[in-house]
């Protein structure tokens, strides 16, 4: 993908003020001691991560290349297909976010942190209303379709949980949070039954 192309989804991010509304409300709502600067790149990998030298978050454009790849598949529009890359980018700038919460703060967590940064993220946007959770969902529906089929050993040894858990997961917790509204993850075969029984106890 070209540089061309990259600044086309900054000029996009930019144009939809998604990352100005929630860093403008996230300021209103924690005084940080210092600043933690958010910044678009090109990284030669497809990630977003939290960097706690600089603090700094920095959202990869090889990672929304990926994120428009895997789901172009799935979306009968491009403008569908923003929409669901913006969505889905939110959810992984929250858990990012959650990364720099717990480094700044030194914030405890049980289990692993990157658990502990889904159910943040998750916490926070399914808080904000009907966006924040359409956010939860697509962001947990791109992590089971980039799960594929394929699981080698690299993926049990890695600190996330398997995508499908993380998928699985957060349907949960938004279920949890709003049973009647979310009753179609049950009814589609999104969410086990037998999961479901506990999720509004795990959210």
């Amino acid at each position: 993908v070209s540089s061309a192309e990259h600044e086309l989804y900054e000029q996009a991010l930019k144009e939809a003020g998604l990352f100005e509304v929630a860093l403008a409300e996230l300021n209103a709502a924690i005084e940080l001691p210092f600043d933690v600067f958010v910044v678009l790149g090109e990284c030669g990998t497809s990630n977003a991560f939290y960097d706690p030298e600089n603090k700094q978050i920095t959202l990869c454009y090889e990672l929304m290349d990926a994120v428009a790849s895997d789901l172009a598949a799935a979306a009968e529009s491009e403008e569908q297909l923003g929409v669901w890359m913006i969505r889905t980018l939110l959810f992984v700038f929250y858990h990012e976010l959650s990364h720099a919460l717990i480094d700044i703060y030194a914030l405890p967590t049980t289990g692993r942190e990157e658990d502990a940064a889904d159910q943040l993220s998750a916490i926070v946007l399914v808080g904000a209303g009907e966006e924040g959770e359409m956010a939860v969902l697509d962001g947990a529906t791109w992590l089971l379709v980039r799960a594929g089929n394929e699981l080698d050993e690299s993926a049990f040894a890695d600190v996330h949980a398997l995508d499908p858990q993380r998928f699985y997961n957060l349907a949960c917790w938004v279920y949890g949070n709003n049973q009647q509204t979310h009753s179609y993850l049950i009814e589609y075969g999104y969410l086990p039954a037998e999961r479901a029984v506990g999720c509004e106890g795990e959210y």
